[in-house]
Protein backbone atom coordinates (compact mmCIF):
# COMPACT_ATOMS: atom_id res chain seq x y z
CA UNK A 1 0.00 0.00 0.00
CA UNK A 2 2.80 2.40 0.88
CA UNK A 3 4.60 1.82 -2.40
CA UNK A 4 1.43 2.65 -4.33
CA UNK A 5 0.91 5.89 -2.39
CA UNK A 6 4.50 6.92 -2.95
CA UNK A 7 4.12 6.25 -6.69
CA UNK A 8 0.94 8.37 -6.84
CA UNK A 9 2.53 11.23 -4.93
CA UNK A 10 5.54 11.21 -7.26
CA UNK A 11 3.19 11.22 -10.28
CA UNK A 12 1.38 14.36 -9.09
CA UNK A 13 4.44 16.03 -7.68
CA UNK A 14 6.35 16.55 -10.92
CA UNK A 15 3.59 18.53 -12.74
CA UNK A 16 3.15 20.69 -9.66
CA UNK A 17 6.80 21.66 -9.63
CA UNK A 18 6.81 22.37 -13.37
CA UNK A 19 3.73 24.58 -13.11
CA UNK A 20 5.13 26.54 -10.21
CA UNK A 21 8.33 27.23 -12.16
CA UNK A 22 6.32 28.39 -15.20
CA UNK A 23 4.25 30.74 -13.05
CA UNK A 24 7.33 32.10 -11.39
CA UNK A 25 9.01 32.73 -14.77
CA UNK A 26 5.87 34.45 -16.17
CA UNK A 27 5.64 36.73 -13.13
CA UNK A 28 9.32 37.62 -13.19
CA UNK A 29 9.21 38.42 -16.92
CA UNK A 30 6.13 40.61 -16.43
CA UNK A 31 7.87 42.54 -13.67
CA UNK A 32 10.91 43.13 -15.76
CA UNK A 33 8.91 44.34 -18.76
CA UNK A 34 6.78 46.65 -16.62
CA UNK A 35 9.81 48.13 -14.93
CA UNK A 36 11.44 48.84 -18.32
CA UNK A 37 8.30 50.54 -19.64
CA UNK A 38 7.90 52.65 -16.53
CA UNK A 39 11.41 53.99 -16.95
CA UNK A 40 10.66 55.41 -20.43
CA UNK A 41 6.97 56.40 -20.09
CA UNK A 42 4.56 57.36 -17.42
CA UNK A 43 2.86 54.43 -15.82
CA UNK A 44 -0.64 53.58 -17.01
CA UNK A 45 -0.48 55.45 -20.33
CA UNK A 46 0.57 52.52 -22.48
CA UNK A 47 -0.76 49.02 -22.53
CA UNK A 48 1.47 46.00 -22.55
CA UNK A 49 -0.31 44.38 -25.53
CA UNK A 50 -2.22 45.87 -28.44
CA UNK A 51 -5.93 45.11 -28.76
CA UNK A 52 -6.53 43.08 -31.89
CA UNK A 53 -9.76 41.85 -33.36
CA UNK A 54 -10.65 38.31 -32.40
CA UNK A 55 -10.58 36.01 -35.41
CA UNK A 56 -13.98 34.93 -36.74
CA UNK A 57 -17.38 36.59 -36.25
CA UNK A 58 -18.55 38.43 -33.22
CA UNK A 59 -21.74 37.72 -31.35
CA UNK A 60 -23.32 40.85 -32.79
CA UNK A 61 -22.55 39.71 -36.34
CA UNK A 62 -23.96 36.27 -35.58
CA UNK A 63 -27.13 37.85 -34.21
CA UNK A 64 -27.44 40.05 -37.29
CA UNK A 65 -26.97 37.05 -39.59
CA UNK A 66 -29.56 35.11 -37.62
CA UNK A 67 -32.02 37.99 -37.82
CA UNK A 68 -31.43 38.31 -41.55
CA UNK A 69 -32.10 34.60 -42.04
CA UNK A 70 -35.23 34.83 -39.91
CA UNK A 71 -36.44 37.87 -41.89
CA UNK A 72 -35.78 36.12 -45.20
CA UNK A 73 -37.65 33.03 -43.99
CA UNK A 74 -40.57 35.19 -42.86
CA UNK A 75 -40.64 36.93 -46.22
CA UNK A 76 -40.62 33.58 -48.01
CA UNK A 77 -43.42 32.31 -45.77
CA UNK A 78 -45.43 35.48 -46.42
CA UNK A 79 -44.91 35.09 -50.18
CA UNK A 80 -45.92 31.43 -50.07
CA UNK A 81 -48.99 32.29 -47.99
CA UNK A 82 -49.93 35.07 -50.42
CA UNK A 83 -49.48 32.75 -53.43
CA UNK A 84 -51.53 30.02 -51.74
CA UNK A 85 -54.26 32.52 -50.86
CA UNK A 86 -54.28 33.89 -54.42
CA UNK A 87 -54.53 30.35 -55.84
CA UNK A 88 -57.39 29.50 -53.49
CA UNK A 89 -59.21 32.72 -54.39
CA UNK A 90 -58.66 32.04 -58.10
CA UNK A 91 -59.99 28.49 -57.69
CA UNK A 92 -63.01 29.72 -55.76
CA UNK A 93 -63.68 32.42 -58.36
CA UNK A 94 -63.34 29.88 -61.18
CA UNK A 95 -65.67 27.43 -59.42
CA UNK A 96 -68.20 30.19 -58.72
CA UNK A 97 -68.04 31.37 -62.33
CA UNK A 98 -68.45 27.81 -63.61
CA UNK A 99 -71.44 27.26 -61.33
CA UNK A 100 -73.04 30.52 -62.46
CA UNK A 101 -72.46 29.66 -66.12
CA UNK A 102 -73.90 26.17 -65.56
CA UNK A 103 -76.94 27.64 -63.82
CA UNK A 104 -77.46 30.18 -66.59
CA UNK A 105 -77.09 27.49 -69.25
CA UNK A 106 -79.53 25.22 -67.41
CA UNK A 107 -82.03 28.07 -66.99
CA UNK A 108 -81.68 29.04 -70.64
CA UNK A 109 -82.11 25.42 -71.74
CA UNK A 110 -85.13 25.01 -69.47
CA UNK A 111 -86.68 28.22 -70.84
CA UNK A 112 -86.07 27.11 -74.42
CA UNK A 113 -87.56 23.69 -73.72
CA UNK A 114 -90.55 25.31 -71.99
CA UNK A 115 -91.05 27.66 -74.94
CA UNK A 116 -90.79 24.81 -77.42
CA UNK A 117 -93.21 22.72 -75.38
CA UNK A 118 -95.63 25.66 -75.14
CA UNK A 119 -95.37 26.30 -78.88
CA UNK A 120 -95.95 22.63 -79.67
CA UNK A 121 -98.90 22.52 -77.30
CA UNK A 122 -100.33 25.72 -78.79
CA UNK A 123 -99.88 24.35 -82.31
CA UNK A 124 -101.55 21.08 -81.37
CA UNK A 125 -104.40 22.94 -79.68
CA UNK A 126 -104.75 25.21 -82.73
CA UNK A 127 -104.81 22.19 -85.04
CA UNK A 128 -107.40 20.52 -82.84
CA UNK A 129 -109.46 23.71 -82.79
CA UNK A 130 -109.21 23.97 -86.59
CA UNK A 131 -110.24 20.34 -86.97
CA UNK A 132 -113.14 20.83 -84.58
CA UNK A 133 -114.21 24.02 -86.36
CA UNK A 134 -114.02 22.26 -89.72
CA UNK A 135 -116.07 19.39 -88.34
CA UNK A 136 -118.56 21.88 -86.93
CA UNK A 137 -118.73 23.65 -90.27
CA UNK A 138 -119.34 20.35 -92.02
CA UNK A 139 -122.05 19.45 -89.53
CA UNK A 140 -123.64 22.88 -89.88
CA UNK A 141 -123.53 22.67 -93.67
CA UNK A 142 -125.04 19.17 -93.61
CA UNK A 143 -127.70 20.32 -91.15
CA UNK A 144 -128.48 23.32 -93.38
CA UNK A 145 -128.69 21.10 -96.43
CA UNK A 146 -130.94 18.65 -94.62
CA UNK A 147 -133.22 21.45 -93.42
CA UNK A 148 -133.30 22.91 -96.94
CA UNK A 149 -134.19 19.47 -98.35
CA UNK A 150 -136.87 19.00 -95.76
CA UNK A 151 -138.28 22.45 -96.49
CA UNK A 152 -138.21 21.77 -100.23
CA UNK A 153 -139.84 18.39 -99.80
CA UNK A 154 -142.54 19.94 -97.62
CA UNK A 155 -143.07 22.71 -100.19
CA UNK A 156 -143.32 20.17 -103.01
CA UNK A 157 -145.76 18.07 -101.09
CA UNK A 158 -147.87 21.12 -100.31
CA UNK A 159 -147.75 22.19 -103.97
CA UNK A 160 -148.66 18.75 -105.18
CA UNK A 161 -151.65 18.66 -102.84
CA UNK A 162 -152.84 22.15 -103.62
CA UNK A 163 -152.40 22.10 -107.41
CA UNK A 164 -153.45 19.70 -110.18
CA UNK A 165 -150.65 18.02 -112.11
CA UNK A 166 -151.86 19.52 -115.42
CA UNK A 167 -154.26 22.28 -116.42
CA UNK A 168 -155.90 22.29 -119.88
CA UNK A 169 -156.46 25.68 -121.35
CA UNK A 170 -158.77 25.70 -124.47
CA UNK A 171 -158.48 28.12 -127.30
CA UNK A 172 -160.59 28.30 -130.39
CA UNK A 173 -157.81 27.15 -132.72
CA UNK A 174 -155.24 25.31 -130.51
CA UNK A 175 -155.50 22.89 -127.61
CA UNK A 176 -152.38 22.98 -125.40
CA UNK A 177 -151.61 21.30 -122.13
CA UNK A 178 -149.60 23.40 -119.55
CA UNK A 179 -147.47 21.58 -117.02
CA UNK A 180 -146.66 22.76 -113.49
CA UNK A 181 -146.26 26.43 -112.71
CA UNK A 182 -142.83 28.10 -112.93
CA UNK A 183 -142.55 28.33 -109.17
CA UNK A 184 -142.81 24.59 -108.67
CA UNK A 185 -140.32 23.95 -111.51
CA UNK A 186 -137.78 26.22 -109.94
CA UNK A 187 -138.20 24.43 -106.62
CA UNK A 188 -137.72 21.03 -108.29
CA UNK A 189 -134.59 22.23 -110.08
CA UNK A 190 -133.16 23.56 -106.81
CA UNK A 191 -133.95 20.28 -105.12
CA UNK A 192 -132.12 18.33 -107.81
CA UNK A 193 -129.17 20.73 -107.81
CA UNK A 194 -128.54 20.21 -104.06
CA UNK A 195 -125.59 17.87 -103.40
CA UNK A 196 -126.12 14.66 -101.57
CA UNK A 197 -124.91 14.76 -97.95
Amino acid sequence: MSSKNQHRSIYWFTPLIAGSFCALGYRVSERLISSQISLHNEPGNQQLFENKQFPGKTLKDLNLDHQKKINSLRKQEALLAAEKKAQQEALLAAEKKAQQEALLAAEKKAQQEALLAAERKAQQEALLAIQKSSELQKRISTAIQETQKKQLQAALQSLERSENPTQIVGDSNHNSSVQLEPTSKNIIELFKALPNP
